[in-house]
């Protein structure tokens, strides 16, 4: 097995920014962990913040892999 990627997530909830990392070994899995660590922070459940984020026409996530340790 490979070691996990650290990825950056940048998530505009509402005009609430945030921004996260995680180790992950895909990006699906990196917005799946974001999605789940959001939904504790909004204290709303996973699914209500995935839709908001996976159903909407608007750019207002970026996932990205960092090289390096670049932060």
């Amino acid at each position: 097995m490979t070691d996990k990627d650290l990825y950056k997530g940048e998530f505009n909830w509402q005009g609430m920014c945030f921004k996260l990392f995680t180790h992950s070994y895909s990006q699906n899995k990196a917005l799946s962990a974001f999605l789940f660590r959001l939904s504790k922070i909004l204290e709303l459940p996973r699914q209500t913040v995935a839709n908001y984020f996976l159903s909407n026409t608007k750019d207002n996530y970026r996932i990205s892999k960092l090289q390096g340790g670049e932060k």
